[in-house]
């Protein structure tokens, strides 16, 4: 089974961190090469101009990461899959340690094109092992299970490397007995098909920076042109025509994108489901005992309430008849508000003529907030 470099199956237990993190060695140069030609010592063959060109940009110390490694084939891929699932695991993985050496079996991708059009390179080439630093000279290869062993790759072995260009596109075929496309990218021989079939990708050059502040991450690198070849190609494939012929259904099911998303609307996890309120517990935890509250201790002899004047205050249109439905049992009649003002607070804090204290109060002893024996409480707080 052909293995997939861009994106890299050895990273889908990251799941949705793959969009923050490098996850690939493939990327594509910008379009105007004076941004970044001149900040390169070109170290064997040149830089690319076609679609199917590559190029090994290397840093300044002219070290090969791993990830680059696997994505040439120059290493086995089920080593990286393997120092992924250790770091997943919650143990320490290096992506640019140099470690065991071997043959590898990859893929490397170019981009995302229309639709499904994103593309896949792939190379059932195996290469022997050397040390992780590319070198112009000859080196013999070096076979050694030593993880502090080095591999040395000449620059001549990696001029001319190919990989086999797949377009994502292709990965689908129509099934005419249920009218929807299928994904068959774990069909191993499907798969090998392509991959034997499809468009050769060749290392064409290999660039050093010159200093630290080299402008491109170390890596393969692609021409814009593939980005245009991909999009052209996916635009003329078959499923794509197919889905913008009827855009209201999906392709991959035969149902419409509404239904669809009805269907999702249904198993939609509703987190108010998590929340179960018990009204009679609340009450109880609002609710005020009389028989608890104890004012004995406090001294209100300093309290000056000779200044308040209620003269300003209308209290003819309040009514607390109501009150007596509400909470019979509650008798206010010893309650005296005869030398209690509120100019002050009012003048102080005007919302507070807004407040409709009845339907409040009210409300309160229907809820049974207050509780009964609270107007008895009340009133000796007041009048003393």
């Amino acid at each position: 089974m052909p293995t997939q470099v861009n994106p890299d199956t050895a990273f889908a237990s990251f799941g949705a961190m793959t969009t923050t993190m490098q996850m690939t060695a493939f990327q594509q140069l910008a379009t105007d090469t004076d941004l970044y030609a001149d900040q390169y010592d070109l170290a064997a063959g040149r830089w690319p101009t076609a679609y199917n060109e590559l190029v090994i940009v290397l840093p300044e110390d002219g070290r090969m990461s791993d990830l680059t490694e696997y994505a040439l084939g120059l290493r086995e891929h089920n080593e990286l899959e393997q120092l992924v699932q250790t770091y997943v695991s919650g143990m320490t993985g290096s992506m640019y340690s140099t470690t065991t050496t071997g043959g590898a079996m990859t893929t490397g991708s170019a981009t995302d094109g229309v639709a499904a059009a994103s593309a896949n390179a792939t190379t059932a080439a195996t290469a022997g092992s050397a040390t992780a630093t590319a070198s112009p000279t000859s080196t013999a290869a070096v076979d050694s299970a030593d993880s502090d062993a080095e591999r040395t790759y000449a620059y001549n072995d990696l001029i001319g490397r190919t990989l086999s260009l797949v377009p994502a596109y292709e990965r689908y075929a129509y099934d005419a007995d249920y009218g929807v496309w299928t994904d068959k990218s774990t069909d191993a021989a499907f798969m090998s098909d392509l991959v034997a079939n499809g468009e050769t990708m060749t290392v064409v050059g290999i660039v050093r920076a010159e200093g630290a502040q080299a402008s491109l991450t170390p890596g393969v690198y692609y021409t814009p042109a593939l980005t245009e070849h991909l999009v052209e190609q996916a635009a003329d494939s078959e499923i794509v025509k197919a889905q913008l012929a009827d855009p209201e259904v999906d392709v991959f099911t035969g149902k419409t994108f509404a239904e669809e998303a009805d269907a999702t609307g249904d198993t939609e996890f509703d987190f108010a489901n998590l929340f179960n309120i018990d009204e009679s517990q609340l009450r109880a935890a609002f609710q005020i005992d009389p028989s608890a509250l104890d004012i004995s201790g406090m001294d209100l002899s300093g309290i000056d309430l000779s200044g308040l004047d209620t003269t300003q205050m209308d209290f003819s249109a309040l009514d607390l008849s109501g009150l007596a439905n509400a909470q019979p049992d509650i008798d206010l009649s010893n309650l005296d508000l005869s030398s209690l003002s509120l100019t002050d607070l009012e003048e102080q804090f005007p919302q507070l003529a807004d407040v409709d204290y009845v339907t409040l109060i009210t409300q309160a002893l229907s809820d049974g907030v207050i509780k009964e024996g609270a107007d008895e409480q009340v009133a000796t707080m007041m009048n003393g």
